[in-house]
Order: C-alpha cells, then structure tokens, then sequence
C-alpha cells in the first residue's frame, strides 16, 4: 500500500533506502528462483559501480538498502 524512499549523503558515498510495508517473501528463495530479475537487477548494478545492495524482507514489509561510495 505504501511505500517510503530515503536518500542520503555523507563524506564517503550515498545510501538509498526503499521500505515498503507489503506482505514480504523469502529473500534467499526468491533470489534462487529464475523470476528475481529486478533483485538480481539491482543488486549487481550496484556491485557495477562499487555499491552494495542489501535486501531485507518479512512479512510486515521488505527493505532495499542501497551504499554507493563516493
């Protein structure tokens, strides 16, 4: 139903947060299925710029972490 994007800076890089409050999924299964393709979409563009791309999930919501150094 709702969904919450926070960006922010410091001297080192970059963190992008996207929370949602969906009804969540098995983050480890879900990647090992071949339907992941937005995860795995984010996930290695954020290593293609020297980031790092967390996912968290459970069933109150899912939470996307994103650190991109500077």
């Amino acid at each position: 139903v709702a969904a919450k994007i926070t960006i922010s800076e410091s001297d080192t890089g970059i963190t992008v947060i996207i929370i949602d409050n969906g009804i969540g999924f098995d983050v480890a299964r879900t990647l090992q299925s071949k339907d992941a393709f937005g995860l795995h979409n984010i996930i290695e563009r954020s290593k293609a710029i020297g980031g790092n791309a967390t996912i968290q999930s459970t069933n109150t919501g899912t939470q996307i972490t994103l650190e991109i150094p500077i």
